[in-house]
């Protein structure tokens, strides 16, 4: 598309619940290319929730059908801790390492409070990316945070009223 001459205007349309965090950042770089050369527009008629909202925020124009539902801004991350389970069954796991972090989130060892800490600590610096990107993309002051982000999930005239979308309209 961006080579494509016969086109100057594009429609990303979005319609997720999000996913990863992992290759965010590279996506949306490679998709803002489409910039260069036309006009993009991003649309959503069901959802633009958290990794698919950062990819929507990328672009200067969001439109939203009036019941979408928007935002979602927050991050997490869910590892299982399987060591009670193996206990009663009987089994034993030995974790040998090098490297303090080493084996760090492995399911059938019980976690440390320093492990939980570690991954709290990942956590809240891929949510502090998550929100700089809205931030400087959208043009939200990140001191507002709790207005616009806090895993908050908007329909989309709500979602235009605090700077989330820029239009309410179906596609």
């Amino acid at each position: 598309l961006v080579a494509a001459s016969d086109v100057s205007r594009v429609i990303v349309r979005i319609e997720s619940g999000g996913g990863m965090v992992s290759g965010l950042d590279s996506t949306a770089k490679y998709m803002r290319k489409l910039m260069h050369n036309k006009s993009v527009v991003v649309h959503t008629d069901t959802a633009a929730l958290s990794a698919a909202y950062w990819l929507a925020s990328s672009f200067p124009r969001i439109a939203a059908s009036p019941m979408a539902q928007i935002g979602n801004i927050g991050t997490m991350a869910l590892i299982p801790d399987l060591s009670g389970m193996y206990d009663k069954m009987g089994v034993k796991f030995h974790l040998f390492k090098a490297g303090k972090h080493k084996g760090y989130g492995i399911s059938e060892t019980e976690f440390t409070e320093e492990e939980k800490a570690y991954f709290q600590s990942h956590v809240e610096k891929s949510n502090n990316f998550f929100l700089t990107h809205v931030s400087t993309h959208r043009n939200l002051m990140m001191s507002e945070t709790d207005k616009w982000a806090e895993a908050q999930s908007f329909f989309a005239g709500e979602a235009k009223a605090v700077g989330l979308v820029d239009e309410v309209a179906t596609l």
